[in-house]
């Protein structure tokens, strides 16, 4: 599903004074039908989080939380999943973090499914994660438990690779939590 990434070009990086983002990463790549911004956000808690975006919306409010329906999203994931891929292999130590925005939708679209009361809310419930189930199952599936510790928090969307290289990594979960609350009001409670 995620072997055949477009090519990636690193565009560079830059440093950033604010309380806790330090520094960020960016690549590009052409896809089919528009062009990608990847960006690699480090933080100082030792976490870096991937964010995407098409480059004619990168300053957008709402820029990441776009959906296309290009019929192209695996290759364009599979691409995001191969930059942080890379950038593992020049950085062992890091520890990656995603929020998958979630899907609104549509009351036409409910009308269309025709589901009885007892379909709803679950249909609702899937729909409106399916962007986290696709990153997931891209984790589970690229990123080895072998070199990293897998977290997922299903309720808020929120999916954690954490290095096995690391000494503490307790210390780095409640770091990403209190900032994950503090500046996203999302409480990290990851699933059992």
């Amino acid at each position: 599903m995620f072997n055949e990434p477009y090519p990636f070009l690193s565009l560079g990086k830059s440093q950033i004074n604010e309380i806790n983002l330090y520094k960020k990463y960016f690549y590009k790549f052409y896809a089919r039908h528009r062009t990608y911004l990847v960006t690699l956000e480090c933080y100082s808690f030792q976490m870096v989080a991937i964010k995407y975006c098409d480059v004619k919306d990168k300053n957008s409010s709402k820029a990441y939380h776009k959906i296309f329906n290009d019929c192209d999203a695996p290759r364009v994931i599979g691409t995001c999943f191969h930059i942080m891929l890379h950038f593992w292999q020049k950085n062992k130590d890091v520890n990656f973090v995603f929020y998958a925005s979630m899907r609104k939708i549509a009351k036409e679209l409910l009308d269309r499914k025709k589901l009885d009361e007892t379909q709803i809310i679950p249909f609702i419930e899937r729909y409106k994660r399916s962007r986290f189930s696709v990153y997931k199952y891209g984790m589970v599936n690229l990123f080895s438990y072998e070199y990293f510790i897998q977290l997922s928090d299903y309720e808020n969307c929120v999916y954690v690779l954490i290095n096995r290289n690391l000494k503490s990594p307790a210390m780095i979960i409640n770091q990403l939590t209190k900032f994950l609350q503090d500046n996203h009001d999302i409480l990290f409670i990851p699933d059992v």
